[in-house]
């Protein structure tokens, strides 16, 4: 009996293991995501930059807190935002396109049009960096 407890414990205690392992590697792909953006082409030294971070995300006349994301469609992800957007606060969902685009993300805050994101550092799967 005491056996049967310590493998089926050493068995629960590397299922358990191997688990966050395996989780770590979804969770630091995301984390490559958050970097500077710019608005346009080859514009990250000259133009305007959007700086996207765990928390929130920031750009010419908005700034959004983030909540947890959820899946929204293929290669979209919403965000529950608080955000202030030309002085006006507003909460609503912020929807990113992270896979429908090789050289860009692309960013819909509440009551705008998508923005394009093109990176200003290398972000894992997408084309080049400006």
């Amino acid at each position: 009996m005491l056996r049967h407890l310590t493998i089926k414990t050493l068995g629960l205690a590397l299922c358990a293991t191997f688990g966050a392992a395996m989780a770590l590697p979804a969770q630091a792909e995301n984390l490559d995501y958050h970097t500077t953006y710019a608005t346009a082409k080859n514009a990250c030294k000259s133009g305007a930059t959007i700086n996207w971070s765990a928390t929130g995300i920031s750009g010419p006349g908005f700034e959004c807190t983030l909540g947890e994301s959820a899946p929204a469609g293929s290669g979209l992800a919403n965000y529950p935002g608080s955000c202030v957007i030309d002085n006006q606060k507003i909460d609503d969902a912020v929807t990113f396109d992270l896979g429908n685009n090789p050289d860009r993300f692309e960013v819909a805050l509440p009551g705008r049009d998508w923005m394009p994101m093109y990176p200003c550092t290398p972000v894992e799967g997408l084309d080049g960096s400006n």
